[in-house]
């Protein structure tokens, strides 16, 4: 089998090869400019749709010749092949036509505006191939997405519609014609090249694959193996970042070390009977109220006093401050005050 369908692909090449040497019209710079056509004498010749089955002469083999974009040594044309009788064929070629696709597919901060990234290796602008899929990180921030479609267009006049699909990619899946085809059978196409992604809870953490269909609706796909028409579709994988751990206040109490305090949350201090509450926050610095006393300490800055039990010598230094989850960090030390001995 093997052997034939070299033999076959072998005499293919010089059919075509055959045609183009005895074409009046044979370029000398390997470029088509229109569509030209020869007539080429054979053995047999079958008409089976588009395409021919011929034989050169008694001893050579049987031959298939494909219509459509194919590559015969003068770079890709697009061929159409016809019996004139039983022993003679006509093949005419011109070039490839140019297929409308997608040029890009944009991810956006809906709320924003903000481009965080950009898929652009789309089925048709790849050659009929499935592309690696691009990612984009989506941060906690981000309350919905906005996926826009940018199409090339090679003739505007066609009935356009498009789609979009997505699914959770936590295990492994791989961009290809078996993903598409599940994804489009249940897609529905419209004249939007936008839609949105609210991310609630469930995708938070997770890795999403989405993928953007466009057609003309002229019933041929361009893609092949789809359920429906699919003239192009391309792909972008979203890592969800996880929302942050919820985070738990409470007034809060022990000895030395360091504690992460709320705002409007107390510290009682049990060596000293020192309380300290994290009033508020000030010019990016912190308002600290101890013992019925206020004071404004900025990161890195400390602050000793006595305790309320005139015992205890207190430092109190800021380690850090979070201004998204209003908390500070502090650090306690205390010292007990060795009486003077006379």
């Amino acid at each position: 089998m093997k052997k034939r369908k070299f033999w076959i692909g072998v005499a293919m090449f010089a059919a075509l090869a055959l045609s183009l040497s005895q074409s009046v019209l044979a370029e000398t710079d390997n470029k088509v400019k229109a569509k030209n056509s020869s007539l080429i004498k054979v053995t047999s010749c079958l008409q089976l749709g588009n395409d021919i089955q011929i034989t050169h002469n008694n001893t050579s083999p049987t031959t298939i010749l494909k219509a459509g974009c194919s590559d015969a040594g003068y770079g890709k044309r697009n061929y159409t092949f016809a019996c004139v009788g039983e022993n003679k064929y006509k093949v005419e070629w011109e070039p490839c036509p140019v297929l409308s696709s997608i040029r890009q597919l944009q991810v956006k901060n809906s709320a924003t505006g903000v481009i965080l990234n950009s898929a652009n290796s789309s089925y048709i602008t790849l050659g009929n191939k499935f592309a690696a899929k691009q990612k984009v990180t989506v941060s906690t921030k981000v309350a919905v997405l906005e996926f826009k479609l940018l199409p090339k267009y090679t003739d505007r006049g066609e009935n356009y519609t498009y789609a979009f699909a997505w699914i959770d990619a936590n295990s492994t899946i791989n961009f290809d014609e078996s993903l598409a085809k599940s994804l489009v059978a249940n897609a529905n196409f419209g004249s939007a090249y936008t839609t949105n992604m609210s991310l609630t809870d469930y995708y938070r953490g997770r890795e999403v694959i989405v993928l953007a269909f466009m057609r003309n609706n002229d019933g041929i796909s361009k893609v092949p193996g789809m359920p429906t028409e699919v003239d192009d579709v391309i792909a972008i994988h979203l890592h969800v970042l996880p929302n942050p751990p919820v985070l738990v206040c409470n007034d809060l109490s022990g000895f030395d070390g360091t504690y992460t305090l709320c705002l409007n949350k107390t510290f009682t201090y049990l060596n000293s009977n020192t309380t300290v509450t994290y009033s508020s926050e000030y010019h990016k610095q912190v308002v600290l109220t101890l013992n019925g006393i206020q004071f404004v300490l900025g990161e890195g800055q400390s602050l000793s006093l006595f305790a309320a039990d005139k015992k205890t010598f207190v430092n109190i230094r800021i380690q850090g401050m979070n201004q998204t989850n209003n908390t500070v960090k502090i650090r306690f030390r205390t010292q007990l005050l060795t009486p003077t001995i006379q």
